[in-house]
Order: C-alpha cells, then structure tokens, then sequence
C-alpha cells in the first residue's frame, strides 16, 4: 500500500510509534496522552465504533509522557499540520 498525505504527514509514524514502544502503549494510547498532557485541555474526545477501541484507548489516561516527547510530537505535529 503506498504511503498517503504529505512527506511531514508520514513522518509523523516514527514520531510517535519508538515512544509507543518505550511506553509499551499503542500509537494511539500515546496520542492521547498526548492530548490529555496539555494544560488547557480537560478531556479528549474520541471515536470508537466498538469496545475493543474504548479498551486500547483508556490505559492513555495512565500514561505519563516527559516534557521532550510532549515537545517533540508538539513540534512534529505543527510541521506536519503546515504540510511539511
């Protein structure tokens, strides 16, 4: 399958998938935690289509991320959301 969206897009995988690994969380648990790191958020909003998603997404509520992670997917997200 070829690789979509733009070149910053796609480099967004490795950003968040080597702390997934050191976190022994998904993509996604990390994304969310992500998103719950920020100060002026108080809850994340997500979709699952069925239980299983809701129960890889929660253990996100327990994950801590370090201020370099949180920096490096904050800058990583601003480069690719100005398309890289």
């Amino acid at each position: 399958m070829p690789a979509t969206g733009s070149p910053a897009r796609r480099q967004l995988g490795p950003v968040v998938l080597i702390p997934a690994a050191r976190l022994n969380a998904t993509p996604a648990q990390v994304a969310v935690a992500w998103v719950l790191a920020h100060p002026a958020i108080t809850a994340a909003i997500i979709g699952a289509s069925r239980p299983e998603q809701l129960g890889d997404i929660l253990p996100a509520t327990e994950k801590s991320l370090d201020g370099d992670l949180k920096t490096r997917l904050a800058d990583s997200l601003l480069y690719a959301g100005r398309g890289g």
